[in-house]
């Protein structure tokens, strides 16, 4: 339901692209590297983290020399499992969700970065309430103060003025029973 979370080990560049996901990325070890993220390079640092809003084009971009591999923990988190937890959540869809693209990862989104990572190379099966509390600590740990969430009300009214026309809404609500 939460989506899905990652660890990946790069070492070369992967292409633009762009998905409905909330997207958190966190350097967990190697080198430093970059994402490119609407067409700004942003570093992945162990200080820092790199927010993805939806639809957002981003690609890894390594680096310059190319040399060295870096692992990453991608969180790729469904708006829809996000507002069940919390309500305000609901504008983690929204196109400015996180202001910026790139931002310093607190010492309590570190450390929590580094155990969920651990935990995932050492146990096989996580007990799956468990690893859904620690993906929304992490991911609460990092867009506290690093995303929209404050001003929730005002994206929320952004985004229902951009709803679909209830007629069409009804429409897909019908084809989706069928």
């Amino acid at each position: 339901k939460f989506g899905r979370v990652s660890l990946l080990d790069m070492s070369k560049p992967l292409v633009v692209h762009a998905h409905h996901h909330c997207h958190v990325l966190i350097k967990v070890n190697g080198i430093d590297s970059y994402f490119s993220v609407k067409g700004k390079n942003q570093p992945l640092t162990n200080e820092s983290v790199v927010l993805v809003n939806a639809w957002e084009s981003h690609a890894y971009m390594h680096t310059l020399d190319g040399e060295g591999r870096c692992i990453l923990l991608a969180l790729y988190l469904e708006p829809s499992w996000l507002k069940t937890i919390l309500q305000a959540l609901t504008i983690s869809s929204h196109p400015h969700f996180f202001p910026k693209s790139c931002a310093q990862l607190s010492q309590a989104a570190r450390k929590l970065a580094d155990s969920l990572a651990i935990e995932m190379l050492v146990n096989e099966c996580i007990d799956p309430d468990i690893l859904e509390e620690r993906i929304f600590d992490l991911f609460m740990s990092t867009v506290e103060h690093n995303s929209e969430l404050k001003n929730s009300n005002a994206l929320m009214l952004g985004l229902r003025s951009k709803a679909l026309d209830p007629r069409i809404r009804r429409a897909i609500t019908s084809m989706n029973r069928g």
